[in-house]
């Protein structure tokens, strides 16, 4: 496996366990799904129990939606809700939306959108 992104934070000074809010692994990754399934309770798999890949999701993580290093929260105290917003409005487009989530943490710019299972 490619352990460029655990290097690269290593090298930060903000090795795994020193951001809260950063999703580390598949298995944080996991934990938010089940957070934000708990109104619609459904057993997820441990990884490497078998769940099949193409299994349909109403939850998805679009990347690169907000640049972490130009975040100003004291020049712009609404930008994680104008994200919130736009994202949300886009979403509608395909589907309802339930949660938006943006990971203030994220290196890459995260935002989880949750949408209906219908």
């Amino acid at each position: 496996g490619n352990n460029l992104d655990s290097l690269e934070e290593d090298s930060r000074g903000q090795g795994p366990g020193k951001s809260p809010g950063l999703l580390q692994d598949a298995n944080d990754r996991m934990a938010l799904m089940q957070k934000l399934q708990r109104d619609t309770p459904m057993a997820i798999a441990p990884m490497g129990g078998g769940m099949p890949m193409n299994m349909p999701s109403e939850i998805i993580v679009l990347h690169g939606m907000f640049n972490p290093s130009q975040v100003n929260l004291a020049s712009d105290p609404e930008f994680f809700n104008d994200i919130h917003a736009d994202v949300e409005q886009e979403c509608r487009k395909y589907g309802q939306v339930v949660k938006v989530w943006a990971d203030q943490a994220s290196p890459r710019g995260d935002v989880w959108v949750r949408f209906t299972d219908t």
